[in-house]
């Protein structure tokens, strides 16, 4: 009757007795059934990432890594926060110290997730850092579309472009970073610790009202009035320069070398250490 009885247990019963078991606080138990239904060929989307979670609580960091692969597997992009098995992978890796693995994670995160910024960033900057250009820019203008209100985004992504051969898209991109306005610049609420409020800006832009100053001097106090710190906008000026020799750059590779010129000369009146807009006069000369 034992051996009758034992024919008809299938690896989704053991998976609910798993699940039974775990809910009445027997983790070994659940642990031992969950294998059960694994070893006689079921497969399991929650049992994998449940394995996966106490293996990883336990040190058994190979035991982890097989099961939240396995769920990557069987549902990639899971939508359900941290029950997500790439999330799970990255976290692993991060832990691990393996940080090209952890990013290759994120990055397949990626696929499945199209509001994720700090993320896209993140594995952009590291596709850049790594020589993979095209497909960094590639995510930058994904970023782009979440929020296209930050200038290092823009700046970056002028960057990749320019490094795979697309100076025009590349010159687009730096003019935009210049464009973006300084109160609606997530890189200036990072620099001050919060962003800028529509009153705020209002009372910047007032104290500015009426004054006779160039660009530049109107960009800085700007941004003094907006709350950033004497270090945070030479930070800032130091940037401004550097996109204007990066559009230098750009235009010189489009041959449009008086425009070129006239951009370098100016970035480096900001900026007299600009490497981008030196290198772009001294090969006028």
């Amino acid at each position: 009757a034992l051996r009758l009885v034992a024919k008809h247990v299938t690896p989704r019963s053991l998976f609910l007795r798993g699940e039974m078991a775990m809910a009445a606080g027997d983790d070994a138990g659940a642990v031992e059934l969950w294998r059960a239904g694994l070893e006689a060929g079921g497969e399991d989307f929650r049992v994998r990432i449940a394995l996966g979670t106490l293996a990883a609580a336990g040190g058994e960091d190979a035991e982890a890594l097989e099961h939240f692969t396995a769920a990557e597997r069987a549902f990639p992009g899971f939508p359900e926060g941290q029950l997500a098995a790439e999330k799970n992978l990255w976290a692993l890796h991060e832990q691990r110290g393996e940080k090209d693995a952890a990013m290759a994670a994120r990055e397949r995160w990626l696929d499945w997730d199209s509001s994720d910024l700090g993320t896209r960033l993140e594995v952009a900057g590291w596709l850049a850092g790594r020589g993979l250009h095209a497909e960094a820019a590639e995510r930058f203008r994904e970023a782009n579309e979440i929020d296209p209100f930050q200038r290092s985004l823009h700046r970056h992504w002028g960057q990749s472009l320019a490094n795979v051969g697309r100076p025009a898209e590349a010159l687009r991109e730096f003019r935009v970073a210049l464009a973006v306005p300084p109160h609606l610049d997530a890189d200036v609420g990072k620099l001050r610790g919060a962003p800028v409020t529509p009153e705020e800006h209002a009372r910047a832009q007032a104290e500015l009202a009426g004054r006779d100053l160039g660009e530049e001097e109107r960009a800085r106090e700007l941004e003094i009035g907006l709350g950033l710190n004497a270090a945070a906008v030479d930070e800032r000026a130091r940037e401004r320069a550097l996109l204007l020799g990066l559009q230098a750059r750009a235009l010189l590779a489009l041959d449009r070398t008086d425009e070129a010129r006239g951009i370098a000369a100016r970035a480096l009146e900001i900026d007299p250490d600009c490497e981008p807009a030196g290198d772009v006069l001294e090969e006028l000369q």
